[in-house]
């Protein structure tokens, strides 16, 4: 508490210690946990759905954490369309005895999901324990992974690892009757070689002495900024015509599903009713268990009887469930396939010209309520405010349609949240206040659930915890008061504050706001790679502070300011204004998603 006191004691005028650019912090020196010796994979197509990956690896362990992270070889794969075999794999150590992997040491685990899922096919993890890996070892290994039965061959090859490199080759080897799309990014010191002979086309790609990617936190995706490749055998067309006939064949002449519907429904009358009836229906009843569709054959998905019957289901098969159920009580849902990324080009364009399915993780039923809008399902529960979208401003697809969407929210449910704080100041130290918040959109359903599911020990440590992010004095005025039985959904306490203003002579100063980059979850001044806004960020604060009854005039406030923010990341609007009694301070931040470069970062 004493701390907190005094660190509220500044001077009014800071200057600012700037580091200069010899003084910033040298990425490229800092202490590596392993080498990348040499790395090569060597793609074979046979077909635009099957291949042959063989994989081959040397590598040296420099630190304890680098024998830590390497000393498993883990390599999951679905046994319906995959398999792994292990080629060899060795343990050379720094004074040169060589260990080879056992059979004993060699294992096919299964996955997490698996007991949680069963009608699926079971996902497997090869597991190859190490033997003798210490600090100076180096680590042989060689596997190939066989594939048959994929929609199509896709995949992306990053040219920097987490480790340093001495040399990584890719080679690529397609039937000339077999289109492919091949773009490179930001590749400037990869050497290319493509070569055709026997109706086949090779390409080659190597780099080498490659230093490590730098650890930051909120980047955007890697293809946005590590020097890649990009391949795809992929049509979105033929891929969204296969997806969408599969899907309604698995919801049609659905009795179950149909007769549920139908029985959830029987008397009511809005849209909005008969469409939360269902929602809230298959929230409770369907828990999401399985692997994403994306990463098992379109032939394992199940129809949506089985799925209500059972009790489970992938996003795949709850969205199946979802249409299945709204046709049956006369409304004609779509599916949309959701990329998980905000409308961002430099993210969106790479992988979309050139398809990846893995970009596309997320299945959406999208049904009209005649009266509100487009209704977004398959990604808010019970809890949820009707007519929001966990994928809010993502970027999708109404399948078989190849043209883009933006998921957006019907009108009013936006996620944004406000805070309204109340101070009256005594003519000392002390001051009563009440904050009030309202959340909207999809703030309020993770709020709602949040206080709906917690129990009551554990609601009055959050309150605790609440109270002090005020104050480390401060002390609870009463309960904490929520409701989300309307909309928005609210929270509301008081406290009061011993030390809150600083009292100096004839002067009082405190301070309200916390820094924007608080909101912003931002961290180092610095950075290496592009920072990456994932989501908008909607805030509005205003704090009305009722002054001291012995208070004169005001000789330091906020100055009004509007700030654009970098890279398109939207603006922070701040406003004042104030009488002999009351100041109102006003903040805004309505943060968009966007890409930040690293040289505007500070700016940030």
């Amino acid at each position: 508490k004493l701390i907190e006191t005094n660190y509220k004691k500044k001077p009014f005028c800071v200057f600012e210690n700037n580091l200069s650019h010899s003084e910033k912090l040298n990425f490229e020196s800092r202490e590596q946990d392993a080498r990348i010796i040499d790395k090569s994979t060597e793609i074979v197509l046979n077909s635009r759905t099957d291949w042959k990956e063989t994989h081959k690896g040397k590598m040296k362990i420099l630190n304890y954490s680098g024998k830590k992270d390497n000393s498993e070889l883990k390599i999951r794969f679905n046994p319906k369309w995959e398999n792994v075999k292990l080629l060899r794999a060795s343990v050379a150590s720094a004074d040169g005895k060589i260990q080879k992997v056992s059979a004993s040491e060699m294992n096919i685990m299964d996955e997490e999901w698996n007991a949680d899922a069963p009608r699926y096919p079971e996902g497997k993890i090869f597991v190859a324990n190490l033997p003798g890996v210490e600090i100076g070892s180096v680590l042989d290994v060689e596997y190939e992974v066989t594939v048959k039965g994929k929609p199509f061959y896709s995949d992306i090859f990053y040219f920097r690892e987490e480790y340093p490199i001495d040399n990584l080759k890719i080679a690529l080897t397609v039937p000339n009757n077999i289109p492919i799309k091949v773009i490179k990014k930001n590749a400037d010191n990869v050497t290319e070689k493509i070569t055709a002979s026997n109706g086949v086309t090779h390409y080659e790609w190597n780099v080498m002495n490659q230093a490590a990617l730098v650890k930051e936190v909120s980047t955007p995706p890697p293809w946005t900024f590590v020097p890649r490749i990009i391949v795809s055998t992929g049509n979105w067309k033929n891929y969204f015509e296969a997806l969408n006939n599969k899907l309604i064949s698995l919801s049609e002449n659905q009795k179950f599903a149909s007769e549920s519907a139908s029985d959830l429904t029987k008397g009511l009358k809005t849209d909005k009713e008969k469409i939360i009836a269902v929602r809230d229906f298959i929230s409770k009843r369907i828990k999401q268990a399985g692997p994403s569709f994306v990463r098992m054959p379109l032939d394992s998905l199940t129809n949506a009887d089985t799925t209500l019957k059972d009790g489970y289901g992938n996003a795949a098969d709850i969205a199946v469930l979802y249409y299945a159920m709204l046709r049956g009580i006369g409304y004609s849902p779509e599916f949309i396939i959701v990329s998980g990324f905000p409308n961002i080009r430099e993210i969106a364009t790479p992988v979309f010209d050139v398809p990846q399915r893995e970009v596309l993780p997320q299945l959406l039923v999208r049904v009209k309520d005649e009266k509100l809008g487009s209704i977004y399902l398959n990604d808010t529960d019970e809890f949820s405010a009707y007519g929001s979208s966990a994928n809010e401003d993502c970027i999708g697809f109404v399948i078989p349609s190849t043209g883009e969407m933006i998921i957006k929210p019907i009108k009013g449910l936006e996620t944004v949240k406000n805070m309204d704080t109340q101070i009256l100041l005594s003519n000392g130290p002390e001051a009563e206040i009440k904050i009030t918040k309202k959340f909207f959109g999809n703030s309020f359903g993770d709020k709602n659930r949040f206080f709906s599911l917690i129990t009551p020990e554990d609601r009055k440590r959050y309150y605790k915890e609440t109270v002090a992010e005020v104050s480390q004095t401060a002390e609870a005025i009463g309960d904490l008061e929520t409701d989300f039985t309307s909309y928005p959904g609210t929270e509301t306490f008081s406290v009061k504050v011993a030390n809150f203003s600083i009292v100096e002579g004839d002067y009082l100063y405190f301070s309200v706001f916390k820094s924007p980059g608080t909101f912003l979850a931002l961290g180092t001044k610095e950075r290496f790679y592009p920072y990456f806004l994932q989501g908008r960020n909607k805030l509005n604060m205003v704090n009305s502070i009722r002054l001291p009854d012995k208070s004169n005039s005001i000789l330091i406030k906020p100055t009004p300011e509007k700030i654009t923010l970098p890279g398109g990341a939207g603006t922070i609007d701040m406003v004042q204004s104030s009488d002999s009694k009351v100041l109102k301070d006003s903040m805004s931040i309505d943060a968009e998603p966007a890409i930040v470069c690293p040289e505007n970062y500070s700016t940030l």
